[in-house]
């Protein structure tokens, strides 16, 4: 294996699906215990950089964590860790969700209540 390959392949191990799977193709007396371990401080690493270095995901994961989970396990399973820093993880997500991921819906919602509903709260005033 050319140095290097086996990093890329590791990486993308960490990523998989199955990790104990994917690391045992590669090594096949891996403790399983280990490599779950493994992959599981690698997502945690990753997470904590990007909602460091990102405001926007910050507010994304505040407002609907269910939702910005999702997308993180996508961005995860799809793109390599490459960064060390919080800035260089967030600009590694932002660029994935700009092709992947429609933007969250702002903080605040734009629709307009019903214009009875508007007139009602008027004659209370």
């Amino acid at each position: 294996m050319k140095p290097g390959a086996w990093e890329k392949e590791l990486a993308a191990a960490m990523r998989a699906a199955d990790p104990v799977a994917a690391v045992r193709a590669l090594h096949p007396g891996a403790d399983a215990d280990g490599v779950r371990m493994s992959a599981l401080l690698v997502a945690r690493l990753r997470f904590e950089r990007l909602v460091r270095g990102s405001p926007a995901a910050e507010a994304w994961f505040d407002r609907d964590p269910a939702d910005f989970a999702r997308a993180f396990r996508r961005y995860h399973a799809e793109v390599a860790p490459r960064a060390f820093f919080p800035a260089g993880e967030a600009e590694l997500f932002e660029t994935w969700r700009a092709s992947h991921v429609t933007p969250p819906l702002p903080a605040r919602s734009r629709i307009v209540a019903p214009r009875h509903a508007r007139r009602r709260r008027r004659a209370h005033r």
